[in-house]
């Protein structure tokens, strides 16, 4: 876990000679993970390996993904339990650097989808860093396209995400992956800022496009299956739980998650929840958690449902 800004990238970067490994995160969504895959062999620079961490049910991927024939070796992991984004992208990113030859790494989500030219071009703009300073260089989602989509050169973000994103591993090696008890939300923002805090410099490439599937259209709809977000109360709980422990217990987040933006989160859930009290509640107990530091996954919907029956 970060503690003080004490990290800084090497003035000598060590060489990206390695495998470009792909890392994908699934959760019972077998026709989004085949789409995915698909493609990721249209690349027009393929990679040297994918490793999938399936959250879901042990042996659907494999199931899945059996019949479909790729051009790169291909690892699957059963989680023995469903860790969230978060924790399930900490173990991805720690499974593959488990591998030290690894010198480079791209994530994406199983229901985004990539434009054929993407890992070429992200690849391109990580080998042209001389300085060894940028630790990540993500692509741009459709709602960026039409802001940056004109570009031709990276710009500065705040964020990298784990989704259409190429890591540097000897940056990852240093300052460490996602924090896995984070669970649901935040767990993005939070690595970024830690990056950023030890002095690294996250990318976006406006040229580097991927698809990202959403509950509005009938096509995400159908490829993604029930999401967790339609689950207000459950959302609440998990970002105010974070922030509240963030702000307090972690030095680089203490101003993005002070107390006035934790304040905007509690008003802004409340305010939005189509359920009031059981939100209250939810977020209330999210509140008291963050301060005890516990983490991890908790069933909101027990919790919530007990406190509303009993009032």
């Amino acid at each position: 876990m970060p503690g003080s800004a004490t990290s800084s990238p090497t003035s000598a970067p060590k060489p990206l000679t390695g495998p470009l490994t792909v890392g994908i995160l699934t959760y019972n969504r077998p026709e989004a993970l085949l789409e995915c895959i698909r493609h990721l062999e249209q690349q027009t620079r393929k990679p040297d390996a994918l490793v999938i961490w399936n959250n879901g049910i042990a042996g659907r991927v494999q199931e899945a993904i059996s019949c479909l024939a790729v051009s790169f070796p291909v690892r699957i992991v059963d989680s023995p339990a469903n860790l969230g984004p978060t924790g399930g992208y900490h173990e991805l990113v720690k499974t593959i650097l488990d591998n030290p030859e690894v010198t480079h790494f791209y994530l994406i989500d199983d229901d985004c989808f990539m434009a054929p030219d993407n890992l070429r071009l992200i690849e391109e703009a990580l080998l042209a860093d001389s300085g060894g300073r940028i630790a990540a260089i993500r692509g741009l989602h459709p709602k960026e396209i039409q802001e940056r989509g004109k570009q031709h050169t990276p710009f500065t973000t705040n964020s990298a995400g784990w989704c259409g994103c190429l890591y540097r591993a000897e940056a990852v090696r240093v300052v460490g992956g996602p924090i896995r008890d984070l669970f649901f939300s935040y767990g993005e923002w939070e690595w970024s800022t830690r990056l950023r805090w030890h002095g690294w410099v996250l990318k976006a490439h406006p040229q580097a496009h991927f698809e990202f599937l959403t509950d509005e259209d009938e096509r995400g709809r159908n490829l993604r299956g029930a999401s967790m977000r339609n689950s207000h109360h459950r959302i609440s709980y998990f970002k105010m739980r974070n922030a509240t422990y963030m702000g307090l217990y972690l030095p680089h987040m203490r101003i993005p998650c002070s107390w006035f933006r934790r304040a905007e989160i509690f008003i802004g859930q409340l305010w939005l929840s189509p359920d009031r009290p059981r939100t209250f509640r939810a977020l209330s107990l999210a509140m008291k958690h963050g301060r005890m530091k516990k983490l991890g996954w908790v069933d909101v919907e027990a919790l919530t449902a007990q406190a509303v029956t009993a009032s």
